[in-house]
């Protein structure tokens, strides 16, 4: 039979070992081979195979890439001042955690109480972001841009949370380890002998803070 039509979208359920050029190399082979009426010139007998998600964002996915970009600095920013206070608050803590030490406070206990501390930092921290996110949400969808493909659908869904807390866990791991590990190691004899010395002075604290100073300031401007 002939066929005569100028334009025909389909869907399909493409496998998941199959990759799309693959696929749309056999696509085109078996389109070729069909029967069409005369007057259709063969270079018009072609397909273009698009992913659905590629269809479903359109143009917005490099406004949402760099949308997602610059949360991920914002969340490095954070995290490095946070990371900050953390060595400046151990410093300032020098003489409570050698005395730990002195009744015989191993390092692991003081790098365990510091990580508890920052875990609840990281805990507190996201629980105010998924509150936030839940009131921006309305916001969003009430006076968003109406160019952003399904933006009503957008919720809270569990794989959110569960990113959440996990983005928590490795924050605490990644940027609240440095600072208990520095704050862990007190020499009670050096504290004693520095007691009249402005806390946290020493030249290792200072060039490892003044190193997330410098982080936090080459994060901004690139953010910016």
């Amino acid at each position: 039979p002939a066929w005569r039509f100028s334009l025909l979208f389909l869907l399909a359920r493409l496998s998941k070992t199959a990759p799309i050029d693959q696929a749309l190399v056999e696509l085109n082979a078996s389109f070729q081979s069909l029967d069409f009426n005369d007057s259709m010139q063969a270079d018009n007998r072609t397909l273009n195979l698009t992913a659905l998600t590629e269809l479903g964002v359109q143009d917005v996915r490099s406004a949402l890439f760099l949308l997602w970009t610059a949360s991920v600095l914002v969340l490095l920013i954070a995290c490095a001042n946070v990371a900050h206070l953390l060595m400046a608050r151990a410093a300032a803590r020098e003489g409570e955690l050698a005395l730990r030490v002195v009744i015989g406070a191993g390092r692991w206990k003081l790098v365990r109480l510091l990580l508890a501390e920052s875990f609840c930092l990281a805990a507190l921290g996201a629980a105010a972001g998924l509150v936030l996110s839940k009131g921006a949400l309305g916001l969003l969808r009430a006076y968003g841009p109406g160019n952003v493909p399904r933006l009503t659908e957008v919720e809270l869904e569990p794989h959110v949370l569960a990113f959440t807390c996990l983005l928590a866990i490795l924050t605490t791991l990644i940027f609240g380890v440095i600072p208990a590990w520095k704050g862990s190691r007190p020499d009670p004899g050096q504290v004693l002998k520095d007691c009249g010395r402005a806390p946290g002075q020493g030249r290792s604290r200072l060039s490892l803070r003044g190193m997330l100073v410098a982080l936090e300031t080459a994060l901004a401007l690139v953010l910016l």
